[in-house]
């Protein structure tokens, strides 16, 4: 490796946390397959009730440009707004949300009248039943990264605001390479809470439980910044957990909200992963270092004791 490689300095960096979804697991090809699938089913049936053909959702560029990195009730309204669809609560036509919402084997409610948590609901059953019949892939660098991370000293925690953060680890059998495993609410759409999957039973103070010698906590709530940005608490909660103020750890994201919630956070370095071509715009929300590929990080150093200063 040259020194035109970004290095991670364990002297000042003691944890790193990173992003389950695209980051740790290769799962955009999932999610965006499970949104076509979803909104596609609406569209037809849509369509059927207006009398001409909506155009379908682009697995790619509706993907990036609309839900990509972002609550999934807000990308699936102003998506349907491109179509110049505009549903907000309403019931789906003729009965169309009893098709899309009827019980959910991820344990999640039903909500047959709200058309947009329905198209939600869907999905998530959608991406929740191709990761459980076929697993998913972990991005091989970045066990590698973990693993030189943890070999020379420094924790590691693994983050999702979806509440399926172990699901999709234990897919991709990597769920042991995280000391915190930390994950939120799915969209809080109905306005009751963050919503669990019962699958998932917790025990103990605080309602964590050990799974594999990792820590998972109750599904946290994770609401948008003023801006539309996640909140950082996530990342913030896990760096906790693992004994480190955000200023002496490290967040890799892949997202354009994800990296801007790092910074919020207060995170002494923040790594954005460019896998969709976005270089700029993850600089101009915030990343330090922006890379390809996490085989272009050097980890130098080895940790010791933490630089834990009135945390």
């Amino acid at each position: 490796m040259t020194s035109e490689h970004p290095v991670l300095h364990l002297d000042r960096i003691g944890a790193v946390v990173f992003d389950t979804d695209s980051v740790i697991a290769d799962t955009a090809r999932v999610h965006a397959g499970a949104w076509k699938r979803s909104i596609d089913e609406f569209l037809r049936q849509y369509s059927r009730q207006i009398g001409h053909t909506l155009a379908p959702f682009d697995v790619r560029a509706d993907y990036l440009r609309f839900l990509d990195g972002r609550p999934g009730a807000d990308g699936v309204r102003d998506f349907l707004s491109s179509r110049d669809v505009s549903l907000g609560d309403a019931p789906l036509p003729n009965g169309l949300s009893n098709r899309l919402s009827h019980g959910d084997p991820g344990g999640l409610p039903s909500r047959d009248g709200d058309s947009v948590a329905a198209i939600v609901d869907r999905k998530t059953r959608y991406f929740l039943e191709e990761i459980d019949r076929y697993g998913v892939a972990a991005f091989p660098s970045t066990v590698r990264l973990v693993r030189d991370l943890r070999e020379r000293g420094a924790r590691t925690a693994a983050v999702s605001v979806t509440q399926h953060c172990f699901r999709m680890l234990a897919a991709a059998q990597v769920q042991r390479l995280f000391d915190v495993r930390v994950e939120g609410a799915e969209e809080d759409t109905d306005g009751n809470g963050p919503r669990r999957d019962p699958r998932d039973a917790r025990d103990g103070a605080g309602g964590a439980e050990r799974l594999g010698g990792a820590e998972v906590l109750d599904g946290l709530s994770s609401p948008a910044s003023p801006t539309g940005c996640p909140a950082p608490s996530l990342f913030v909660e896990a760096v906790r957990r693992l004994g480190l103020p955000p200023s002496q750890a490290a967040v890799v994201e892949d997202t354009p909200a994800g990296v801007e919630a790092g910074r919020s956070g207060g995170f002494a370095v923040v790594v954005a992963v460019d896998r969709t071509d976005r270089a700029e715009e993850l600089r101009a929300h915030g990343a330090h270092i922006v890379v390809r590929d996490l085989t272009d990080i050097v980890v130098a150093g080895r940790r010791r004791d933490p630089l834990v200063f009135g945390w």
